[in-house]
């Protein structure tokens, strides 16, 4: 799990529209499950539980 997460701070450091789309479920009810949603879409599979 950790590799993921390091993996999607990289990405996010070079990406600015990533970064954005990392920071916007903050505003969201469900933070986790936006936060998983948009990593996911972005092919890092990661589920609420992990």
């Amino acid at each position: 799990m950790n590799e993921k997460l390091t993996k999607i701070l990289e990405k996010a450091k070079n990406d600015d529209k990533f970064r954005k789309e990392l920071i916007k479920p903050i505003e969201q009810r469900d933070v986790m499950g936006s936060y998983c949603k948009a990593v996911t879409s972005r092919g890092y599979y990661i589920k609420k539980l992990d």
